[in-house]
């Protein structure tokens, strides 16, 4: 199962993950792997409503607490003790609901999924039944759910665009200020504004046989994320009567190869990160 903090570009080291042993229906599933999944040790029939359960406890010690799912297929329903906390649907994006008013010192997390390969919802090549270029279902809960404290400021969100030669960073959060630090660079500076440009000098470009990565930090007065972004530019240009890909202001070649991004084992979801 997933060990790890599973947001790779806005990390923080208070958290707690809920990853491994569910249940689904009344038996035992692994998560976050889907119910059709080996992986997942599912041994029943998969229906298209699916009640997940979860038992943890918790020790509140900040301001807010926040209850992140990286992905439920295709509706779903979240309850805390008892307690609606909220809904979503579609089943590709993560989704948070603040779940401070409901925790307890033991609680009950219930997830009621409903998939029905609805079509007025993305769902890919899945199929009820694969076959062709019809693939397997994965129903319900697919990627981590975890828990993270944060304090009344905290940052929501980052929108990192690279360049060549500079970055802009947006930061979406109710602090008065921010600052940012980038250690390679011995860069250090606090801001004010929601979104900034940090000029870059003599740049490590990302390249295909160097994917180079500029960590950072941002930090408000109580809360602190961890991110990176890489310097790079992808255009088209048109030489002679064909456009070409240029990355960083030369040629490459793409190699049209077809990855379907299926794991054997996991369907959606590989065995670990490094997979």
């Amino acid at each position: 199962m997933w060990d790890i903090y599973p947001r790779p570009q806005l990390v923080r080291d208070n958290y707690l993950l809920l990853n491994g042993t569910w249940q689904l229906n009344g038996r035992e599933i692994t998560m976050p792997y889907p119910p059709e999944s080996e992986l997942s040790g599912y041994i029943d029939g998969v229906s298209s409503t699916m009640i997940y359960k979860k038992e943890f406890e918790y020790k509140k010690t900040k301001d807010i607490v926040l209850l992140h799912f990286g992905a439920v297929d295709q509706i779903c329903e979240v309850y805390l003790n008892g307690i609606y906390v909220g809904e979503h649907q579609g089943g590709y994006l993560p989704f948070t609901f603040d779940i401070t008013d409901y925790l307890q010192k033991e609680n009950t997390l219930v997830v009621k999924a409903i998939d029905e390969l609805d079509k007025n919802f993305p769902y890919g090549k899945q199929a009820k039944k694969s076959q062709g270029m019809w693939y397997t279902q994965v129903s319900g809960i697919w990627q981590s759910v975890w828990i993270e404290e944060v304090s009344r400021d905290y940052i929501k969100s980052l929108k990192i665009t690279p360049y060549q030669d500079r970055v802009t960073i947006k930061v979406e959060s109710t602090c008065e200020q921010y600052t940012i630090s980038i250690p390679d660079i011995h860069f250090k500076q606090t801001y004010k504004e929601k979104e900034v440009t940090i000029k870059i000098d003599d740049p490590h470009l990302w390249e295909i046989d160097d994917p180079y990565l500029y960590e950072f930090e941002v930090k408000t007065a109580k809360d602190k994320v961890k991110s990176y972004f890489a310097l790079r530019e992808i255009r088209m240009h048109l030489i002679g009567k064909a456009q070409k890909l240029f990355l960083n202001n030369k040629p490459i070649f793409i190699n049209g190869v077809l990855d379907q991004g299926y794991y054997s084992k996991g369907i959606y979801t590989p065995e670990s990160p490094e997979d």
